[in-house]
């Protein structure tokens, strides 16, 4: 079940946290922004955009890995608190 804000946009959690709040773009003109808040890293992406956060992968040692998936609502709690 996805997590959705009062604009309708869905609740995305980044696998790895930021210090900096973590800027995302799909193209052509979407930038989000993924904010870490008590240890977890949120952003909140419209709804069509969310196949395209997930295909953005993190690349190390010749491997790729997803870094963003569907976050639940104790995250968002948390998040929030």
């Amino acid at each position: 079940m996805h997590v959705k804000n009062e604009k309708g946009q869905v609740a995305i959690r980044r696998y790895r946290r930021s210090i900096e709040p973590f800027p995302v773009h799909i193209p052509p003109d979407k930038h989000y922004l993924f904010a870490t808040k008590n240890d977890i890293c949120i952003g909140w992406v419209d709804e069509e955009d969310v196949e395209a956060v997930f295909k953005v992968e993190r690349g190390c040692c010749g491997t790729t890995t997803r870094q963003f998936y569907l976050a639940d609502e104790m995250a968002v709690g948390e998040h929030r608190r």
